[in-house]
């Protein structure tokens, strides 16, 4: 996305936009991804197909933390992707703007 050219630093606008676009919609699917797997998980934990008796209560026990564990991982994997293609997005238009006064500046100076 990026080139450096002799003294020259370019960014492939187009490409980093896309990408930045690309990846906050992966993390947006994720996201939701996660809520529809949630969702059942609960759903299953709440009919206990393991049983009710002693066992099943350990295994429970052990299934709901490692789930809420998971769930957890993965929301936060969803948001960290999501706020990744926002600062791609972010830091493009940055060099943009700069490009933009610094070509202002280098014409008054003439």
């Amino acid at each position: 996305m990026t080139a450096v050219a002799g003294s020259e630093f370019t960014v492939d606008v187009a490409g980093a936009t896309g990408a930045a676009r690309a990846l906050t919609e992966a993390g947006d699917a994720l996201l939701s991804a996660s809520g529809t797997a949630g969702a059942r998980i609960e759903s299953a934990h709440d009919s206990r197909p393991w049983g009710r008796d002693e066992l099943g209560d350990a295994f429970a026990r052990g299934y709901a933390d490692a789930a809420a564990q998971v769930l957890s991982a993965w929301r936060d994997v969803a948001d960290r992707t999501s706020r990744l293609g926002e600062e791609i997005f972010d830091a493009t238009q940055a060099a943009l703007e700069t490009d933009r006064i610094t070509s202002e500046v280098i014409d008054n100076v003439r």
